[in-house]
């Protein structure tokens, strides 16, 4: 009798081991990627130096600017969704730095170029208007702004951001679309377009 409560008291035993270990073995966990304190899906510091770069390669290789011009950025028309945003300032001091350690064109943003010049800022705005809404500028609006404000080109620019949603992260692709017009012939003389995508993973 004895041993019989004593077989039976230790398979009991052997089965409260086995029934604790497996509530208290780890559990297998779905994987999950926070963007917090990681990569962030908005343009930071690092894609401005990439961006500008980029442009400022492919606008010297076109070796359509003679040497010593001055070219101003001007509107650069943005289509991005909430809370992605672009600051054509930072761009344009990116570009600005790359120009000066080159030596090859003097690089200034069109709002600094038109200052106190108030038939300068009339037809910029006029130009602005135009291009974010036909994405295009009237070549002699082009000549007249080059005129009144004493620069040689002027860049246009446009940009837009895509969603993707993937199983565990999100991307954005980014596309960049340049034009240069040429403030006395009125012509458009080089575009460029240019993308990357960024991830939260």
């Amino acid at each position: 009798m004895n041993r019989f409560r004593l077989s039976l008291l230790s398979t009991l035993c052997a089965a409260m081991m086995i029934l604790v270990g497996c509530i208290s073995a780890p559990q297998p966990s779905i994987k999950t990627h926070s963007n917090a304190g990681g990569a962030t899906l908005g343009i930071d510091p690092r894609d401005y130096n990439r961006i500008a770069k980029q442009f400022y390669e492919s606008l010297v290789e076109s070796q359509r600017i003679p040497k010593g011009s001055v070219l101003a950025l001007g509107p650069v028309h943005g289509n991005l969704d909430h809370p992605y945003h672009f600051d054509a300032r930072k761009l344009q001091e990116k570009i600005q730095v790359r120009a000066s350690r080159s030596g090859r064109l003097d690089f200034c943003y069109a709002v600094d170029a038109m200052r106190d010049q108030d038939a300068a800022a009339a037809r910029y705005k006029v130009m602005k208007l135009q291009f974010e809404k036909e994405h295009t500028v009237d070549s002699e609006d082009l000549r007249t702004f080059g005129r009144l404000a004493d620069i040689d080109y002027l860049v246009f620019g446009r940009i837009s951001s895509h969603k993707a949603s993937k199983v565990f992260s999100r991307e954005v692709t980014y596309t960049f679309n340049w034009k240069l017009g040429n403030c006395e012939t009125g012509l458009i003389e080089w575009s460029d377009e240019a993308e990357f995508s960024k991830s939260n993973l």
